[in-house]
């Protein structure tokens, strides 16, 4: 039996990421919360299993048992007892604050992505720690912040603690690697045979892969794996063109490889939006699932991963293909290839990959789109008058995935003659 000491406070801004030494996928759940203490579940990166009993005093000391079991056993109980208490988050381990202090960053995923927390744990009841300047009001004696609380809670109880959790800015969120109005023509892109991976570092991104179709399984998400196409470089020519260099990559890649603490080479797997404007000047902008792998419960409009073997055009990657087709998936619209532009390529330096921006004036209106079938993608809808664009993305800032709020902002930009 150990005594548990730990201060919690709720992360603001992303100040935290360089101080990372190491990170781990966690799933956890419960299979019994009581008055006076918890019994969890826990796998760590779909190998390792524990079982914990911990006390449930309020403040910042709890007692707590641990003991390490079989994963197979660990899973069995997952799959009998836990369904409805599944907890997933990333458990990043950071330079400490102060001396005699370990210092934790849980960045929760799932249905409750959008909430982290800094926690720091001490040696001494006597110690205490002064929060750096990206971390908000302290919770160690908040319940809602008790991952046995967040587990049954609701899903309006969980959105009113991402509007205390989530960081005030994108700032350090995503990076513009280019921005302009290119059609299909002015933009060449080259296939380049690389092996990106060694026998070794295949094998690890096996295991990785391996563990988060296990917690995928664990927690009912859809995961599974595609050919892709990644992104090697970027060059402009004088004449504005843009000659893009990709390689083959796929989806256990880009899991295995995307953690900014990973060694492996990056996958860099292509990803794509359109933002498309009706024939009645309005941007339909919708609410990604929350069950969605990469950057879920955020604003987006439509599109997906370059599809290696499904975006071809005349033998070669097609990028504006991509595009076309994930519009005719998600919306049943067929575009022209003349429609489209190229107006942004935004690096997501969370879920790290990039992502090709386009613009499109479609020949539907707001209400033809709103009856369209888009709720396979998307939770929900709504639309944004072309003119009000800039006051949407401020009062909505961080409710954005980071590579759209980018290509958006390239956009803003453009059209408020340079200046945001």
């Amino acid at each position: 039996m150990v005594l548990e000491i730990e201060q919690k406070f709720v992360v603001n801004g992303s100040g935290w990421r360089n101080l990372i030494l190491s990170s781990l996928n966690i799933t956890q759940g419960y299979l019994f919360i009581g008055d006076d203490f918890e019994i969890r579940i826990r796998l760590v990166d779909g190998e390792r299993a524990y079982l914990t009993v911990k006390s449930l005093e309020t403040g910042v000391a709890r007692d707590e048992y641990e003991i390490e079991i079989d994963r197979h056993v660990a899973n069995e109980l997952f799959e009998r007892f836990c369904k409805n208490t599944i907890i997933e988050k990333v458990r990043h381990n950071i330079a400490a604050l102060t001396e005699s202090t370990h210092c934790i960053v849980d960045e929760f995923s799932g249905r409750h992505s959008g909430i982290t927390v800094l926690e720091v744990e001490m040696s001494d009841l006597q110690q205490s720690v002064n929060p750096p300047e990206w971390a908000l009001n302290e919770v160690s004696c908040d319940r809602r912040y008790r991952n046995h609380w967040l587990s049954k809670a609701s899903q309006m109880q969980i959105e009113e603690l991402k509007n205390i959790s989530i960081q005030n800015s994108q700032n350090g969120k995503f990076e513009i690697l280019w921005s302009g109005f290119l059609k299909e023509s002015d933009v060449q892109i080259e296939l380049v045979e690389v092996d990106l991976y060694s026998p070794s570092e295949q094998a690890t991104l096996d295991e990785v892969w391996k563990g988060r179709m296990k917690s995928a399984e664990i927690s009912g998400q859809k995961l599974y794996n595609s050919s892709l196409f990644g992104l090697n470089s970027i060059a402009e020519n004088v004449d504005g063109r843009l000659q893009i260099i990709v390689h083959r990559t796929d989806y256990a890649g880009y899991v295995a490889s995307r953690s900014p603490t990973s060694a492996l080479p990056r996958a860099n797997p292509i990803g794509t939006s359109i933002v498309p404007i009706t024939t009645d000047g309005f941007i339909p902008i919708g609410k990604r699932s929350s069950d969605a792998e990469v950057n879920p419960g955020k604003l987006f409009t439509f599109g997906g991963f370059f599809d290696a073997d499904k975006d071809i055009r005349n033998g070669n990657p097609n990028v504006f293909q991509c595009i076309i087709r994930e519009i005719k998936e998600e919306l049943g619209i067929k575009l022209k290839l003349e429609s489209i532009q190229l107006i942004a390529i935004v690096n997501d330096s969370i879920f790290i990959h990039p992502e090709f921006c386009f613009l499109t004036q479609i020949g539907e209106t707001k209400d033809e789109i709103k009856n369209a079938d888009w709720m396979a993608e998307l939770s929900s809808i709504e639309f944004v008058k072309i003119e009000n664009l800039k006051k949407f993305l401020k009062y909505n800032e961080m409710e954005f995935t980071p590579t759209l709020f980018g290509g958006l902002h390239s956009l803003a930009l453009y059209m408020d003659g340079g200046s945001y």
